[in-house]
């Protein structure tokens, strides 16, 4: 029997709701999640698909493998969207002990092809393997995408110290001279000042060891760590020489060998001496010994305090008798903390001048020296230092610097801008003590700032200038200014030394990697001809992931501390590269991409090798620019300049 109504539902067009959910395409190893949008559908509709959106990631997950506790790495994401429709990234969660996100913030949306860049960093606290996760989030997707982390942190043996110089002194007499890159001692009496290298390798403190003759036995003189990089032994003795050597204790309590050796002589005659003028060739060992102090500047224990945690304070201290200036190396440790605000100011400047052991600049942005904006009167009475020459570290931004700058200033110019900003991951906000290493050759003043406690965080800059013919002779008063404004902070220089040096260059140890010995992760490793390389010959791994590294075996003759540069060819399609040496991060990582082809120059900083022999000199690819064509980098000559 025909039914009308029976046939209309035959004949009824099918209709059906389709949410189409995809999930599980991969792309170069990676995985993917992808949805359309929720759509009535009609038969009628199937010859036309909706817009789909669909993310891609690879590599499926990160392993970081093994690195030394508090050292930092970082591994990279690559996000793609292969849909057809726009998607935005609502979020980016990372979860894992040591894990973080460094690079990703939440509202990025990706047209069809785009793709972007996540930058994970895993930095262990503790030995032991760590697992994580790092979650995309999207309001497009039916869920979220999900990466697997995986990181081991394990404890690197301590490297020792290397002692700088063992000197008697007393409170009020004149240091001793120290001959820079060497272990000297010379009498005063009272106590012996010791002061000592920072260990290359992460450190929880130094302990101090004494004997009676050299070579040992030593025992141990301090009954806890020291977390600075000098002390004061008054437990001495008319008429004795004494022996020190330093080591060095990890977070796991493993003990370094035994620094090199210095000694000191207590003389017969153990009274206090009264204040001597020192040579013109002879600088400070300490800074609380010898030193003319004006405005806040005060004597705390064994410190030089330039300010405490009050507004408006202005200090300045300076070695009581010019010295030599022509030719110098500089070394000072320094810890800037405030405990009761939340806003840290203002900074501190190293400063050479002839104005006068009296001399105290501006307060505020001028941090003892100078106004605090180029132009415009200081609100601050006192007057910028004249014929005198300044290195900042400064924690304000004032005009336009940033919170977290260095300069070098003339005259007593203001010390704002121009500025530049720390990098290495030196952050002065930090509460760390540093470690800074200045040379002064006649015509180029370098300088080194080292983060004790990171010792991976490290950052060098040069400026060339005539100290003599800025502050009118070749000897000068050398010391410290630092201020306060709004922002305060205790301002403590914890160990100093100064030494005039010798106009006999260090001659710098040139290595060519094209005649070094190298291995390979994988990668083809080649050499290859460049016009602007001094011999036009260099060395290039041809990566093409993260990862993956080239090691150079580097034999270094003669132990002790070296500037360590790389010339390397920028050009699109290099990576980004981590250096290591045996196993220890050394500076930070380097991006040789650059849109056209350059030859360039990185400066690693500071290094220590603590004897002869064969080092492995590691390069890791850690990334690349997001236009870089590949993770290929490239290596010419290696420049160890002694210290």
């Amino acid at each position: 029997m025909y039914c009308p109504a029976a046939d209309r539902r035959s004949s009824r067009m099918f209709r059906a709701s389709l949410i189409l959910l995809i999930i599980g395409a991969s792309l170069f190893n990676g995985v993917s999640l992808a949805v359309a949008s929720a759509a009535e559908r009609t038969m009628n509709d199937l010859g036309k698909e909706p817009p789909v959106a669909s993310l891609q990631v690879a590599p499926s997950a990160l392993d970081f493998g093994s690195q030394n506790v508090k050292s930092q790495s970082a591994l990279q994401i690559t996000v793609r969207n292969t849909g057809t429709a726009s998607v935005t990234i609502s979020g980016v969660t990372v979860t894992g002990a040591g894990f973080s996100l460094a690079n990703m913030s939440a509202g990025l949306s990706l047209a069809p092809g785009q793709q972007t860049l996540i930058q994970i960093s895993f930095r262990p606290a503790t030995s032991g393997t760590v697992s994580g996760t790092v979650t995309i989030l999207s309001n497009g997707l039916a869920s979220t995408l999900t990466v697997p982390l995986v990181g081991t942190g394990v404890s690197a043996p301590a490297t020792s110290a290397q002692v700088k110089s063992a000197a008697m002194t007393a409170s009020t007499a004149a240091a001793a001279t120290t001959a820079s890159g060497s272990t000297t001692a010379t009498s005063g009496p009272l106590q012996v000042q010791l002061s000592w290298d920072a260990s290359p390798s992460p450190v929880t403190g130094y302990r101090v060891h004494r004997g009676a003759a050299s070579g040992g036995p030593y025992s141990v003189s301090t009954a806890n760590l020291i977390t600075t990089l000098s002390y004061s032994d008054t437990s001495v003795t008319a008429g004795t020489t004494y022996y020190y050597v330093v080591t060095s204790v990890n977070q796991s309590g493993v003990e370094s060998a035994y620094s090199n050796e210095a000694a000191a002589t207590v003389p017969s005659s153990a009274k206090p001496t009264t204040p001597s003028t020192p040579a013109s060739t002879a600088g400070p060992t300490s800074p609380v010994t010898g030193m003319a102090l004006n405005g806040s500047a005060a004597l705390n224990g064994t410190k030089l305090q330039l300010t405490s945690q009050a507004q408006n304070l202005v200090g300045s201290a300076w070695y009581s008798s010019p010295v030599n200036v022509a030719k110098f190396s500089n070394n000072f440790t320094f810890q800037l903390t405030d405990t009761a605000t939340s806003s840290m100011g203002n900074g501190f400047t190293f400063a050479i001048q002839n104005a006068g052991a009296t001399a105290l600049g501006p307060s505020g942005g001028g941090l003892g020296y100078g106004p605090d904006k180029p132009t415009g009167a200081s609100s601050s009475p006192n007057k910028p230092i004249a014929k005198s020459v300044a290195v900042k570290f400064d924690l304000v931004n004032n005009n336009g610097e940033g919170a977290d700058s260095t300069g070098l200033y003339k005259n007593g110019a203001s010390p704002t801008t121009p500025a530049v900003t720390l990098g290495g991951g030196v952050n002065l906000h930090s509460g760390d003590v540093f470690q800074v290493h200045m040379t002064y050759d006649g015509t180029t003043l370098t300088m080194n700032v080292t983060d004790t406690a990171h010792t991976s965080q490290t950052f060098t800059t040069s400026w060339p200038i005539d100290i003599p013919g800025t502050v009118g002779a070749t000897t000068a008063y050398v010391g410290f200014t630092g201020a306060t404004g709004s922002s305060v902070s205790n301002q403590n220089i914890l160990s100093w030394s100064y030494a005039p040096t010798s106009t006999v260059a260090k001659t710098p140890v040139v290595y060519r990697t094209a005649s070094l010995p190298a291995a390979s992760s994988g990668p083809a490793f080649r050499t290859f001809t460049y016009a602007s390389f001094p011999d036009t010959t260099g060395t290039i791994l041809d990566a093409t992931a993260i990862g993956q590294s080239v090691t150079f075996t580097v034999n270094i003759a003669t132990a002790g501390t070296y500037d360590i540069k790389l010339g390397y060819k920028t050009i699109n399609s290099r990576g980004i590269s981590q250096f290591s040496i045996n196993g220890a991060n050394v500076g930070a990582p380097l991006d040789q991409y650059l849109t056209s082809e350059s030859y360039a120059t990185k400066d690693y900083g500071l290094f220590t090798f603590a004897s002869p022999g064969n080092y492995a000199f590691k390069f890791t690819t850690v990334g690349k620019n997001a236009n870089a064509s590949s993770y290929s980098i490239s290596f010419d000559d290696f420049t160890l300049t002694p210290q």
